[in-house]
């Protein structure tokens, strides 16, 4: 009975080894294109280097309900700020506003959220806290 136990803990530890060796394969196969799913954060190939399309937001958590938003390398059409339940609180759309660096959270609850961008490079979601 323990040699195949451990003979079997011998098989699960060699498949463990080489998954990981596929993974990384696959990882220095395909790092031209990245995405960190935490930021979102979009890199693409250009000109020899990588070009990063996101949507930054400060500060979080949010206080005095002002956000700061800072578009990096593409172009805002719009956003949508939800609850977690999934519950739409706000919608904006931007076309044809220039100057987009401010979102005002006046008659949204404190509380956690999550903010969507419509981008002309997709969407990009990040979440927050709506303090005081």
């Amino acid at each position: 009975m323990r040699i195949f136990t451990l003979l079997g803990l011998l098989i699960l530890f060699t498949i463990s080894i080489q998954a990981q060796t596929v993974n990384t394969d696959v990882q220095e196969e395909h790092s031209e294109f990245l995405l960190n799913d935490h930021a979102q954060e979009k890199s693409l190939p250009l000109g020899g280097g990588l070009v990063f399309r996101t949507v930054k937001i400060y500060p979080n958590p949010v206080t005095h309900r002002t956000m700061h938003v800072s578009p990096v390398n593409l172009s805002v059409y719009g956003y949508q700020i939800y609850k977690t339940t999934g519950e739409i609180v706000e919608i904006d759309n931007l076309i044809g506003r220039d100057d987009f660096e401010i979102i005002l959270l006046e008659g949204i609850e404190l509380g956690s959220y999550y903010i969507t961008f419509h981008t002309s490079h997709g969407d990009i979601t990040h979440n927050f806290i709506l303090l005081d």
